[in-house]
């Protein structure tokens, strides 16, 4: 087994379990199942919005206010 990435302290990390999905807020967050059972890292970027990331690549985007659903990173900020 590989050691999971490291992330700075001040982000949250999530573990995505065999579905490819993490929770937050008791809520799950479909990642995607090529990232199952690894540990990512959700940078907060503004008031409820975080930039998932794993390892060094981020890989989306969610806005706790619009629900939990990964956005593609290619959004203009003013969409989130």
């Amino acid at each position: 087994m590989s050691t999971p990435p490291e992330y700075p302290s001040w982000w949250e990390t999530r573990r995505a379990d065999i579905n490819g999905e993490i929770t937050w807020h008791n809520q799950p967050l479909a990642c995607g199942k090529a990232l199952r059972r690894q540990t990512l890292g959700l940078e907060p970027i503004d008031d409820g919005v975080w930039r998932i990331h794993f390892a060094k690549c981020a890989i989306g985007i969610f806005n706790e206010r619009l629900g939990l659903r990964v956005l593609d990173l290619r959004r203009q900020k003013d969409e989130l």
